[in-house]
């Protein structure tokens, strides 16, 4: 009988907040896991929470997807941009396509993103989890998060092995910064016997297939759903 995981309690200073995986768990890909690693570094990042500015967090394992997520946000940007200077032959052919697809109200909010500034911070590698979690530990707020489901990496805390993956992260958002909204990037189906589905259900309360992206998703379907979270 699968065993439903519990919140660690948050750990003072910089230690993040952690979950240990009970050994009956196997998290996917096993095989992303390296038996042999031994972390017991958290690499860092460095950052800022520029005034007047909504700062953006996207976490992956994978380079290669942040820096598409990352394209994708400011694409997004600068269709705003392009909108709002009044001339239409700037619209190139994929952003007449995409905003044939609009509500009046989902064009209404993508002329309001050119108003707000962002500040992007990407974290990638299989220890992003413990990274962004401890730059919130030390003071970075979030307003928005796009986050890998199924990170992979390892660290060692008290001799025992804990995995992070994006559910974490949104938990420890939940208590750092409440009104922070997130959306959870997936290459793989979540089915409601998935370890991913019963932990999201228990430690936030959700069914996470309603806040999940898919990466190989219809482009338009994706520039939606990062739409309808930023505005």
């Amino acid at each position: 009988m699968l065993k439903l995981l519990k919140l660690l309690k948050l750990l003072f200073f910089k230690t993040p907040q952690i979950r240990k995986i009970p050994d009956d768990i196997d998290f996917l890909p096993i095989e992303s896991i390296k038996t042999n690693d031994n972390y017991d570094t958290i690499p860092t990042i460095d950052y800022k929470n520029p005034p007047c500015t909504k700062t953006i967090l996207i976490v992956d394992d994978n380079e290669y997807a942040t820096k598409v997520t990352k394209k994708e946000i400011e694409g997004m940007i600068l269709l705003s941009d392009k909108l709002n200077a009044g001339d239409f032959n700037l619209l190139d052919k994929n952003d007449r396509t995409f905003i044939s697809t609009l509500s009046n109200e989902e064009l209404v909010s993508l002329n309001m993103m050119h108003k707000q500034k962002y500040n992007i911070i990407v974290v990638h590698g299989e220890l992003a989890g413990f990274t962004a979690i401890d730059a919130i530990n030390n003071g970075l707020f979030i307003d928005y998060a796009f986050l890998d489901i199924i990170i992979g990496g390892r660290n060692i805390y008290l001799g025992k092995s804990i995995v992070l993956d994006g559910i974490d992260i949104a938990s420890h958002l939940a208590i750092f910064c409440k009104e922070c909204k997130y959306i959870f990037y997936s290459g793989c189906t979540i089915t409601h016997e998935s370890i991913e589905y019963i932990k999201a259900n228990d430690v936030l309360g959700i069914d996470i297939n309603d806040c999940i992206v898919h990466k190989d998703n219809n482009f338009n379907k994706k520039k939606k759903k990062i739409l309808g979270m930023l505005v």
